[in-house]
């Protein structure tokens, strides 16, 4: 089939593309794709900072590019009030 399509083999198309072979026949013969849209994930330990943390990402696209919050910067916050709203 592939030789009829594109002029290779499915191997050569594997190669080249990095898919699964059984993947590339799947195209190749049209069969529907068993792939879902990706769903949000609930965020549950996160979730109660995360209007913080977006607050906080927006703000820093007025100010200066040098004096933005770094990922590491943020996790370190959220362990400091994690471990704080642990404590008390």
């Amino acid at each position: 089939m592939a030789c009829r399509v594109y002029g290779k083999s499915i191997w050569e198309i594997h190669r080249e593309t990095g898919h699964d072979r059984k993947t590339i026949r799947k195209a190749l013969n049209q069969e529907p794709f068993a792939y879902r849209p990706w769903e949000r994930q609930e965020l549950p330990v996160l979730g109660p900072y995360q209007a913080i943390i977006d607050q906080c990402l927006e703000g820093d696209k007025e100010g200066p590019r040098k004096q933005r919050h770094t990922v590491r910067g943020i996790f370190l916050w959220l362990q400091q009030v994690a471990a704080w709203n642990c404590i008390h």
